[in-house]
């Protein structure tokens, strides 16, 4: 499995945009390099979309100009762009791409539509904006933004999953000591402190 952060020299304001074996996207972002490496990939057969916020699906457009893959994601009606290729993933489903097992996790607090995805035989979890590095956590004070609701979404996660890896949606990856850190954040966010 290899998982490329095609963001990661963005100059403007974009998540982690993961490529998995050049074939799996993970959230398209907003940056215009992003759009540039989207042009460029050669058989993009599948998006997966963990939120709706525009950091994280503003590029679907150029996806769709230049490829037709599958696009994943919890709620169809929340994108920016439709396509017939569209398809829902509920709370707890699996589903198989390729080689890989993945299981959505419907994760709302930061966003209603907030999906993490768990491949299962990797141990790998892309957690979105749900849960970061250093025990960090997603805001909750935008909009369909829930604390109460955030802090039940790292729980779900907890008692699901037993990742090895964590991708995120910003900041960097976790890869060691992980499951540690994912309790390091339900700990923080049950402070109740505010982020900003």
């Amino acid at each position: 499995m290899e998982i490329e952060n095609i963001s990661e020299d963005a100059e403007q304001f974009t998540c982690n945009t993961y490529l998995i074996d050049g074939e799996i996207m993970v959230d398209p972002g907003t940056a215009d390099s992003v759009k540039q490496k989207i042009k460029q990939i050669e058989d993009l057969k599948t998006v997966l979309i963990t939120h709706s916020h525009y950091d994280h699906v503003d590029n679907l457009e150029t996806v769709l100009e230049n490829h037709n893959p599958d696009i994943y994601c919890f709620d169809k009606e929340e994108l920016p762009v439709e396509s017939e290729k569209t398809i829902e993933l509920q709370d707890g489903e699996q589903v198989e791409l390729d080689s890989y097992k993945i299981r959505a996790f419907h994760t709302p607090g930061h966003k209603d539509d907030h999906l993490c995805l768990y491949f299962l035989d990797e141990k790998i979890l892309f957690a979105g904006d749900l849960i970061f590095s250093e025990g960090g956590f997603g805001r909750t004070d935008l909009d369909e933004g829930d604390r109460e609701l955030l802090i039940q979404s790292i729980k779900k996660i907890i008692e699901n999953t037993e990742p090895e890896k964590l991708y995120s949606g910003h900041g960097e990856t976790i890869e060691q000591n992980t499951v540690e850190w994912v309790e390091s954040s339900l700990k923080n966010a049950e402070k109740k402190e505010p982020k900003y």
